[in-house]
């Protein structure tokens, strides 16, 4: 799973990677709590560029913020290349929208932050309240929200009680007693992306019913289901290994 993150562009905040150690921080592999997106360290513009690669159906692009150089005497000057490349299958890429669409609509953890149009999104939330995120997309733009202590970035306690205090999109002050995800993350993204310039209204591609990532019911019965549809291409048992029966 690291590798993948790496592949979607995402490093430590100082520029390091995530496969060796770094900042005081072992590698990702060795921080169990990655699998919850926690403990990598990781600066707004990676995790935006990260999302940004599931909206573009696995299509990765590094980040330029210089889009030209033109010179006084009107020459144009070279800008590093995004080397845009596919690092997800879009398959893979379209269930992830599939899901993250889910979050924006009840019960979903960000159910009042739609925008009126097809979007997907992710809360974060800092178990102790030492920091809150929020990432969301569209078809066309990803952008990623993040609120902590920026001196301190993990102190513990940071954002609870009056802290925790934020405007809302109405414009009225709300003061949950923990700051969340869903609160001045995603009222911050909520906000930009009902005044963008998101273009056309375009929709997410569906996941088709015939997917392998389009499946109803529980760990045990995918498994099952799996084993299944292994015996009958003759891939189970494997060759060469007899079953052992039970006693």
């Amino acid at each position: 799973m690291v590798k993948t993150a790496v592949s979607l562009g995402a490093h430590r905040a100082t520029g390091g990677s995530l496969l060796r150690r770094g900042g005081g921080l072992p590698p990702a592999d060795d921080l169990p709590s990655f699998t919850l997106g926690s403990g990598a360290q990781m600066s707004p513009m990676t995790m935006a560029a990260a999302y940004a690669t599931v909206a573009a159906r696995g299509v990765y692009c590094q980040p330029i913020p210089i889009q030209s150089i033109t010179t006084r005497t009107g020459q144009q000057l070279p800008v590093e290349a995004a080397d845009c490349r596919r690092v997800l299958s879009t398959a893979v890429a379209d269930a992830a929208t599939h899901i993250l669409q889910g979050v924006l609509v009840s019960p979903g953890t960000a159910s009042d932050r739609g925008i009126g149009r097809p979007a997907a999104a992710k809360t974060g939330t800092g178990n102790h309240g030492d920091y809150a995120a929020f990432g969301g997309f569209t078809p066309r733009l990803a952008a990623y929200v993040s609120v902590f202590n920026p001196d301190n970035p993990f102190t513990t306690g940071a954002m609870i009680g009056s802290n925790a205090c934020y405007r809302e999109v109405s414009g009225g002050l709300a003061c949950p007693a923990q700051m969340f995800g869903d609160n001045a993350p995603g009222a911050t993204w909520q906000m930009t992306f009902l005044h963008a310039l998101l273009g056309p209204l375009d929709g997410f591609v569906p996941v088709p019913a015939s997917s392998p990532f389009y499946a109803q019911g529980n760990r045990r019965q995918l498994a099952q289901a799996a084993l299944e549809e292994a015996r009958r291409q003759g891939r189970w048992p494997r060759p060469g290994r007899p079953r052992r029966r039970r006693r």
